[in-house]
């Protein structure tokens, strides 16, 4: 336990404090048990029945012709979609890590690339289970512990990293939008509107929290205002060197494209670029909708009726299903291997930390 202390002490919390918290939402966890169950499993995977039945019924499905053409799908080709498709994960832990090196103090070991590779997939792997996207606070606590780092400035980062996201996603929106426009076809332009605005709510945020951070800060208790500037060094400070995170963004997205061309070749199904390229953002844009776990039941719909624009729905629908078996059902695996191997191994990866010693 000794990352988790001196995580707590990091934070201003003494490790008292935080274990008579535990022992407090221990001691109601069994009378809440029913309706925690209920909460967190039936309602988000009730939905994702729902949707997954729309998706059945609304768009009048051919199960046995799908099916078939799932089959006779080209089997290297969908390999290859898979690996294009996990070698995001190396670019979005180099620019996660690039975020947290921003703002780790001076002499602090951050986690190497694989490590915060892994963390990433883990993340993914846990949205892929759960709604409202923990997944991510999942991350942040897992490196606080690792390492001692501060949660709240590490959980800033993750923030920082959504706004790069959701900007690079609006430009291959605009760009994929503009590709089917002049290609004759619908641009689907409520997909621009739709990133535009996400883009533009999170941008505010950061730029509300960089212009009235003292006006803001000074209105709080004082340990409040120790927790927000933490916070805020992390979600404001870790945006530098953004030529190289704007890089590995773009990296990261294009490999997304790639995966969903790879899986209508595999399908045997032509697809425009401007298409391919719609499709792998929605897939994102949709998943951000918290929801369901991973958007099951939300994202395959959306996906089917935006490859409508161009293809019948007995082309479309088999694209969606097998890109959604790399994107959500591959993750279930993977991630899960990668998560079981962390918990037994991420005691002899913690990060020694100077003065830890110490503080313990």
């Amino acid at each position: 336990m000794a990352g988790s202390n001196l995580s707590f002490r990091k934070e201003g919390i003494s490790t008292s404090s935080a274990m008579n918290l535990l022992s407090q939402v221990q001691s109601r966890l069994p009378a809440n048990r029913r309706r925690y169950l209920g909460l967190t499993t039936v309602i988000p995977f009730g939905l994702a029945a729902l949707g997954l039945a729309f998706l059945v019924t609304g768009f009048d499905v051919d199960l046995a012709g799908t099916w078939a053409r799932l089959r006779a799908s080209d089997p290297l080709l969908f390999a290859l979609a898979i690996l294009v498709h996990y070698a995001t994960f190396p670019f979005r832990g180099a620019r996660w890590r690039a975020l947290l090196k921003n703002v780790q103090p001076e002499g602090t070991r951050v986690l190497g690339v694989a490590h915060c590779s892994a963390l990433m997939l883990i993340a993914f792997f846990v949205n892929s289970l759960v709604w409202f996207r923990l997944g991510d606070a999942y991350r942040a606590y897992a490196y606080a512990d690792q390492t001692g780092e501060s949660f709240l400035r590490t959980i800033g980062t993750v923030l920082a990293e959504r706004v790069l996201d959701v900007t690079v996603v609006f430009l291959l929106v605009v760009a994929g939008a503009v590709m089917l426009a002049i290609g004759g076809a619908d641009a689907s332009w409520h997909f621009v509107v739709t990133a535009a605005v996400v883009a533009a709510a999170l941008m505010g945020v950061l730029m509300a929290m960089a212009v009235f951070r003292w006006g803001l800060a000074d209105r709080l208790p004082s340990q409040l205002r120790d927790f927000y500037n933490r916070f805020h060094q992390g979600a404001i400070g870790s945006l530098r060197r953004l030529p190289l995170t704007i890089f590995l963004s773009l990296l990261s997205w294009l490999a997304e494209v790639g995966r969903v061309y790879l899986v209508a070749e595999a399908v045997g199904v032509e697809i425009s670029p401007g298409l391919v390229v719609l499709v792998a953002v929605a897939n994102a844009l949709l998943t951000l909708i918290p929801l369901t776990p991973g958007g099951l039941g939300l994202v395959e719909p959306g996906l089917v009726g935006l490859l409508m624009i161009s293809l019948p729905r007995s082309e479309a629908l088999p694209v969606a299903l097998l890109d959604r078996s790399i994107s959500f059902l591959s993750l279930l695996v993977v991630g899960g291997v990668v998560f079981v191997a962390y918990q037994l191994l991420k005691r002899k990866w913690a990060v020694p930390q100077a003065g830890a010693a110490q503080q313990e």
